[in-house]
């Protein structure tokens, strides 16, 4: 398997694997959101993501995974989180035909990683934080097997007007 940072030419990969997870992955759980998602829209949204814009990424870093020459899957993170010292794992996407496979596993390492490297410093980044949809199993005991920690989810964020559970990591 190959990391590398997520280039600008892998948003139409990219799009196509968080469409192909939401329909394998979300489609009973959020059915209406699922319905009108447009690959266009991803398409566009992981341009605007990976396009530089003044020699940095437009709404955070990425990092893609290959295996056999082929993106399967990406994460990505937004640092600069209004909590001082926090980063938000925004994405971590992996083609369902290359789940199990070890590249969740990869990708949110090197997510962490790239979190760890930010460096001391008062910006420096302590605590990771991600929000998963309260009745994924799936993604909650894949966090939680990784030393991830869930928070109430009274107190975590809200999308799509319900309750999605905080889980954080301290880095």
């Amino acid at each position: 398997m190959l990391l590398r940072p997520a280039a600008p030419a892998d948003a139409e990969t990219v799009a196509a694997i968080e469409f192909a997870v939401a329909h394998h992955a979300y489609a009973e759980l959020d059915p209406r959101r699922v319905a009108v998602l447009e690959i266009d829209d991803l398409v566009g949204e992981w341009r605007a993501r990976l396009d530089p814009v003044d020699g940095a990424a437009a709404d955070g870093p990425a990092v893609v995974a290959e295996l056999g020459g082929r993106v399967v899957g990406a994460a990505a993170w937004r640092t600069g989180h209004p909590s001082a010292g926090t980063a938000a794992l925004t994405h971590l996407l992996v083609h369902p035909a290359a789940q199990n496979s070890g590249v969740g596993s990869a990708l949110l390492a090197a997510a962490e990683d790239a979190l760890r490297a930010a460096g001391p410093g008062p910006d420096a980044t302590t605590t990771a934080w991600a929000t998963v949809h309260p009745e994924a199993w799936w993604a909650t005991g894949f966090l939680e097997r990784r030393a991830w920690t869930a928070e109430d989810a009274q107190e975590g964020a809200i999308v799509d007007g319900a309750p999605h559970p905080t889980w954080t990591k301290a880095l």
